[in-house]
């Protein structure tokens, strides 16, 4: 497997070998859990972040019990879903409003299940992350160029 990085309309292509086998030449690579393009931009790791963020919140809702409490929840999503999404984000902090948006749109769905509020009642998103005590998700794991657009 091959993996050669840049931005060079004309990347100079060599064909590498390997005990006389010519290596396959791919576009993405996972490293330690991070998905790396050849194009350096990191939205197809986030959209994976965000995907497994997703299935976990899922599997939250389906098998935690109406009857757990807010504090209760919240702790479910900061064990379970937050460590997803925090993992190895200072490498990959989302440099784009649409990658940072994809990241954000997760906690908002959080807040709604720990909170336990219906997805069509009018509470704004800054007042949920209020109620549960919790930070946007750009303070922990977003740049802090992309940071003050989230609220604009």
């Amino acid at each position: 497997m091959r993996f050669s990085v840049g931005r060079k309309r004309q990347p100079i292509d060599f064909p590498y070998k390997l005990d006389r086998c010519i290596l396959n030449h791919v576009k993405k690579e996972k490293d330690l859990g991070v998905l790396i393009s050849n194009d350096l931009k990191w939205s197809s790791h986030i959209d994976c972040v965000v995907g497994k963020g997703y299935k976990m919140l899922g599997f939250l809702r389906r098998h935690s019990l109406k009857s757990f409490d807010m504090q209760t929840r919240r702790l479910l999503y900061l064990s379970f879903v937050r460590p997803i999404v925090g993992y190895a984000s200072e490498m990959w902090s989302p440099q784009t409003i649409n990658d940072l948006s994809k990241v954000e749109s997760l906690q908002k769905r959080t807040t709604k299940f720990t909170l336990n509020v219906n997805w069509n009642d009018e509470i704004s998103y800054r007042d949920r992350l209020v109620k549960a005590s919790l930070n946007p998700i750009c303070y922990c794991c977003c740049s802090w160029r992309t940071a003050p657009y989230l609220f604009a």
